[in-house]
C-alpha cells in the first residue's frame, strides 16, 4: 500500500453478527450449571457410597472413610445419624453436623412387607414387637 496514492485511514469493516444470548439466558444457563454441580455433591448417602466418595466431604479422611466402610459392612446399614455417633469411633455430634451441612444424607431403611422377615445381620439384635410370644402361658408348659 502506497501512503501518497491511497488513504492511510482505516475504514470500518462490517463484521458478521454474532450471537449474544440476553442476560437473562446467560444467568439460566448458569444456574443450570452451578445446580447440576450441586446435585452431584449433595446426593452422598452414608448406606451407599463407597470410601473414595466419603472422602469428598470437607472433614472426612482417608482413616475415618475407611472405618466407615468397614463398620457398615460388619454392623449393616446405618439407621440414622445418632447410629452413626454410637458405632463409628472418633465421630460425634459436632463433626457429623459438618458432613450433614456437607451433604451427607442417611437412606431410610425399606418398610418390609407383612409376612416378610428382615434380613439378619451379624450382630443386631431386631426387636418384633407383633410376634406372637413363646414359652409362656400355661400352653408352653
Amino acid at each position: 500500500m502506497n501512503p501518497f496514492l491511497e488513504s492511510t485511514v482505516a475504514a470500518p469493516v462490517s463484521l458478521p453478527p454474532r450471537f449474544m444470548p440476553s442476560r437473562r439466558l446467560r444467568q439460566g444457563l448458569l444456574a443450570l450449571g452451578l445446580s447440576a454441580g450441586l446435585q452431584a455433591a449433595v446426593a452422598l448417602d452414608i448406606n451407599t457410597a463407597t470410601a473414595e466418595a466419603l472422602q469428598t466431604l470437607k472433614g472426612m479422611g482417608q482413616k475415618t472413610a475407611a472405618v466407615i466402610v468397614a463398620e457398615r459392612r460388619r454392623g449393616g446399614a446405618f439407621l440414622s445419624f445418632d447410629d452413626i455417633v454410637d458405632r463409628v469411633n472418633g465421630v460425634g455430634a459436632k463433626r457429623l453436623s459438618a458432613w450433614q451441612q456437607a451433604g451427607l444424607t442417611i437412606t431410610p431403611a425399606p418398610m418390609l412387607a407383612p409376612g416378610t422377615e428382615a434380613p439378619v445381620v451379624p450382630g443386631r439384635v431386631l426387636v418384633h414387637t407383633n410376634m406372637p410370644a413363646q414359652g409362656r402361658g400355661k400352653a408352653a408348659r
